[in-house]
């Protein structure tokens, strides 16, 4: 109920526990899949996680957004400039 934050050493089974509480909370609970956001800190992390998601699950149209923490930041950023949206943030010092 609410975020989860998963910290473990290499080869414990992080991923396998992320995939699974996606698949839980999209099938079980259901939760709209593209309300899901996860980051994690590699390219290759979250394509793994995306990947096995894919193949446990029926995906749809919706999915799980998955990225690394600098190209999450970078989107939503770069959405903010390019379609006017005011977040609220200053990106600048003399805003």
């Amino acid at each position: 109920d609410g975020p989860a934050l998963i910290l473990a050493g290499p080869g414990s089974g992080k991923t396998t526990v992320i995939t699974n509480r996606i698949r839980f909370l999209t099938e079980e609970e259901g939760v709209n899949p593209s309300s899901i956001l996860v980051i994690t800190f590699t390219r290759a992390a979250a394509t793994e996680m995306q990947k096995r998601y894919e193949q446990m699950t029926q995906t749809g149209c919706a999915k799980p957004a998955f990225g690394t923490f600098h190209s999450v930041f970078f989107t939503a950023t770069m959405r903010t400039v390019l379609c006017g949206r005011s977040s609220g943030w200053n990106f600048c010092g003399n805003c």
